[in-house]
Formats: C-alpha cells, structure tokens, sequence
C-alpha cells in the first residue's frame, strides 16, 4: 500500500479510538507509542495489549493484514514468546496462543436520545465522546468469513483499529528483560 495514503500509529488499551477521529493527539506520542517504536512492559502470566491504528487519507485501503511476530529477548536469542501452536479449524481455543490479533469492529451510537441505545442514559443525552463510529467487538484475525476477518479494507478518511493481545508466559524460561518483535502492517 502506498505509505503517502496511510498513516500507522499505536496507543495503549485503555483508549478509544473513534473510526472518524482523524486528529487525535494520541497519533503522534503516547505511554506506548514514540511515533515510530511500540513499547509495553509486563510480568509472567499476564496478558498485556495495545491498538495498531491504521488511518486513511482520501483514499480507501483494500486488503490489509496486520500480524505480530515472535518477540525475542534482546540479550539471550534463544528466548522467545511465540505462539506454540495455531487453531485453524477453531479460532476459539486460545490454549497455546501467547500473541494475537483482533480486528476492532465499530458501533455506531447516535448523539440523539430518540434512537437505541439511548434508552440506557435515560433522561440525559450521552457523553458526545461516546456517541459516532467507536470501537467496540475484537474480532480474531482468523475467524471465519465476515466482517472483521483479515484482510479488511479500510475506508477512505477512517481509522481502523487492531488490538494486540501478548501472553507472557508463566515459564522459568522466560526471563526478565527486554523482548523486541515486528509488526507487520500490509
């Protein structure tokens, strides 16, 4: 895809990002993100996450996959995290699966009260923050045919948000330190 129509930024996973929100500050600095380099830290046996944003210019994107690669200790080569083994037929079982991605679908909620689902703030309007295109179900990366499932085409003028699950393995292998990895945006 030509890098002058998309723009790939991170955040971290207590964000919302807005399918229209084209100017948010969070694209170019954050507590994960230095405009060029990813950075999250984490203990054994915990999951930690961040966002891939991939916005478009005035053009549509078609086709785009979003994948993590192992994550090596930078010291001792030998330690990985990687994923110990796929589920094809089963998007659902998640043993063995230390890094995974998901494809943010996004919910529309109208600022007016006469729609669904105003009926939850009752007599007062909804926060204008959570009303337009936001973010809502994680679709995993090979679920089976629909919408969500990888390659997804982004449409012009948009964001499209990615959440990225890394399991840190509970192992006396996995030693403390730095881990670096690649994600790979095509």
């Amino acid at each position: 895809m030509p890098t002058h129509h998309v723009q790939i930024w991170a955040v971290n996973d207590g964000e919302k990002i807005h399918r229209e929100d084209l100017t948010n500050p969070n694209r170019h600095s954050n507590s994960v993100w230095n405009d060029q380099v990813v950075q999250i830290f984490g203990a054994r046996n915990e999951v930690v996450a961040l966002q891939l944003i991939v916005q478009t210019s005035e053009y549509a994107i078609r086709d785009v996959t979003v994948e993590v690669s192992a994550l090596t200790h930078t010291t001792n080569k030998g330690i990985t995290i990687h994923n110990q083994r796929t589920h094809p037929e089963d998007p659902n079982d998640y043993v063995g699966r230390r890094i995974e991605v998901f494809t943010e679908h996004y919910l529309y909620v109208s600022p007016e009260l006469t729609t669904p689902p105003q009926w939850f703030y009752v007599a007062s309007a909804p926060p204008l923050q959570q009303s337009g295109w936001i973010p809502d179900a994680l679709i995993p990366h090979d679920a089976h045919r629909g919408p969500g499932e990888q390659p997804v085409h982004v449409q012009a003028l948009t964001n499209q948000g990615f959440w990225i699950d890394i399991y840190i393995p509970d192992e006396s292998a996995i030693q403390s330190g730095i881990y670096s990895g690649a994600i790979t945006v095509s």
